[in-house]
């Protein structure tokens, strides 16, 4: 089995002195190579990791939920010397909050990319997927039609349908727990989503913005789940942002029409 810190792979080999680390965590099927090109957007000067988050890629340990997830990614970063920015999408970027509101000592941020952070980022398919039986069987319809359509599936490991499975399960109990936790949450949080996403509704970062007092709140028009475009130029701005200025101010509210 894998040691914690071994979970988080550098996207860079690049000598750095900067004293901030961005660590990416992907979404739900994913791997670290999901925000690889997010992470070669950033100025070299700041370092960059990847997390392999239990039951994905090569990480030995079994699928978990987002707080076990969390849990996790927490031991893994103490190998990082300096400060932290976690950056979530998607699923990943429940895992980011949890983690962040689990132990805000380590961070001085996170940046929420389409995140499924809240209980009303899951529709009825999600309910369906996470039943025993029939959502078995379509977790890995879905996971054998992805390895059909792209190849970026090999890197998912060979747990991807147990662990997109149990994912699924967690999810409606602990999204529900997550909710109450943040709002005690004192690190900037910046929350990016595009107008256009059918996969994790933007009104559900909407609220997630609501519940957490340092947030910052940016709708991208036209723009989808996947972090590509208009989204990934967004997101490397913000990630920047946030680590060149340390942001450790109060961040006013952006409030749109929904």
């Amino acid at each position: 089995m894998r040691k914690a810190h071994e979970s988080l792979v550098p996207y860079s080999r690049n000598e750095t002195t900067s004293e901030v680390s961005c660590v990416f965590v992907h979404g739900q099927p994913g791997s670290i190579d999901d925000l690889a090109l997010l992470a070669s957007r950033l100025p070299k000067r700041i370092r960059s990791y990847g997390y392999d988050r239990p039951g994905w890629g090569d990480s030995g340990l079994s699928p978990a939920g987002i707080f076990s997830n969390a849990e996790f990614l927490n031991q893994a970063v103490k190998g990082v010397k300096g400060k932290k920015i976690l950056i979530g999408h998607s699923y990943g970027g429940a895992v980011a909050l949890a983690a962040s509101a689990l132990d805000s000592t380590e961070y001085i941020g996170t940046l929420l990319l389409a995140p499924a952070a809240s209980v009303g980022s899951l529709g009825v398919f999600d309910s369906v997927l996470a039943s025993v039986g029939l959502g078995q069987a379509l977790s890995s319809m879905i996971i054998r039609a992805a390895q059909v359509m792209w190849s970026g599936y090999r890197s998912w490991g060979g747990t991807a349908t147990k662990s997109f499975w149990t994912e699924q399960v967690r999810m409606r109990s602990e999204l529900g727990d997550l909710e109450h936790l943040v709002g005690s949450l004192r690190l900037p949080v910046s929350i990016i989503h595009g107008d256009s996403d059918r996969v994790v509704q933007l009104s559900s970062s909407y609220k997630l913005h609501l519940l957490i007092p340092q947030s910052r709140f940016i709708v991208l028009k036209q723009t989808g789940h996947s972090v590509s475009g208009q989204f990934l130029s967004a997101a490397a701005i913000e990630a920047t942002h946030m680590a060149t200025s340390q942001r450790d101010e109060p961040q006013f509210r952006i409030k749109i029409p929904l």
